[in-house]
């Protein structure tokens, strides 16, 4: 199963304008990344996504290249 998992830091933004823009400030972020429950990968560091439905969209992308639907591992030996 593919979870998506977020993940959020504190940035600092310094806004840019032609003529007196406003002072920096921080702001939460919040990223997203995927984790298969099957073969215990993760999508980090390598790749964040901005929403979750793209992280879980990679993540069935990976399921299906690395065949990691339940059962399938345990033919080949267990989890990897």
């Amino acid at each position: 199963m593919i979870v998506a998992v977020p993940e959020q830091t504190r940035c600092l933004f310094t806004p840019m304008g032609p003529a007196n823009p406003p002072p920096p400030y921080w702001a939460s972020v919040t990223w997203w990344h995927w984790w298969c429950s099957t073969c215990r990968r993760t999508s980090k560091p390598r790749a964040l996504f901005s929403h979750a439905p793209s992280a879980l969209e990679m993540g069935d992308r990976h399921e299906e290249r690395e065949q990691c639907q339940d059962g399938q591992l345990l033919l080949f030996g267990g989890v990897r």
